[in-house]
């Protein structure tokens, strides 16, 4: 498991565990961090294609859209 997946994991079970909540900063961080890995290797996955697999869509290309929008929409976050 990636390192900034574990630290998400245990952002969400330690303090249901051990009632030890993360601070808003720590939070914001990680979110941060999450966002520029996966932003990256999205941009690094795209080099020289118009969808992941290619140059016609696939059933990757909607099951990453649904992750990505789902996510940024849990996490709130704004991609301008």
């Amino acid at each position: 498991m990636k390192p900034t997946t574990s630290r998400l994991i245990k952002m969400i079970t330690m303090p249901k565990s051990f009632g030890q909540p993360p601070t808003v900063n720590e939070i914001n961080k990680e979110k941060e961090e999450f966002f520029k890995r996966l932003l990256g290797a999205l941009d690094s996955q795209l080099v020289g294609k118009t969808f992941f697999c290619g140059n016609e869509i696939t059933v990757a290309d909607l099951l990453y859209y649904n992750e990505i929008s789902t996510v940024i929409h849990l996490t709130k976050k704004d991609l301008k």
